[in-house]
């Protein structure tokens, strides 16, 4: 009757089984890593920096929301040049306005591209930070399962530990030997 509370054994075909599932979460795992996660921490990193970018250089704040303001402006001018052109009385200074509001808004969007080019430099660049760190590889599922898979114990006495700047230890002859 003791033999009724041992554990059953398993079988080779079961025993494979098992180490395929293992392996395929295993490789799951690292899909799901390389898919998904990496992609999120570098993105969430990002962010991160481009608002220490911002808080570190608010010239740049500065200089994309006057680039916006060029934009609209220059805008309001083409719609407003347009409409005075178009009656026919004011073609002459309603041309000339909508020019110039062109001048206006392609400065502006020169002003948002220079500002925006600044604000990524600055990111990836001093103020680039790293709120999330990836997962040690040592800590990779792949790792340990090829690692635990692969690994032999060493039988033997164990080896003695010796520090740096300690001289090797004198070894003796075996007996029998020949050596000097």
């Amino acid at each position: 009757m003791e033999h009724a509370d041992a554990a059953p054994l398993e079988t080779p075909k079961q025993a494979e089984s098992t180490k395929n599932w293992a392996d395929a979460g295993a490789i799951g795992a690292v899909m799901f890593e390389t898919a998904v996660l990496n992609p999120a921490i570098d993105q969430l990193n990002f962010i991160a920096s481009m608002g220490t970018a911002l808080i570190n250089h608010p010239d740049i704040l500065l200089e994309l929301l006057g680039g916006v303001a060029l934009v609209v402006g220059g805008g309001s001018m083409i719609g407003g040049g347009g409409a005075l052109a178009v009656t026919g009385v004011g073609a002459v200074p309603g041309g000339g306005v909508a020019w110039a509001g062109a001048g206006v808004a392609a400065t502006g969007f020169l002003a948002v591209s220079h500002a925006a080019g600044r604000w990524t430099n600055e990111a990836v660049g001093d103020d680039a930070t790293n709120v999330v760190e990836r997962p040690s590889p040592r800590r990779h599922p792949i790792n340990i399962v090829t690692t635990t898979a692969c690994s032999r114990t060493r039988t033997g006495p164990a080896l003695p530990s010796r520090s740096r700047g300690e001289p090797e230890p004198a070894t003796q002859p075996n007996e029998g030997s020949t050596a000097p």
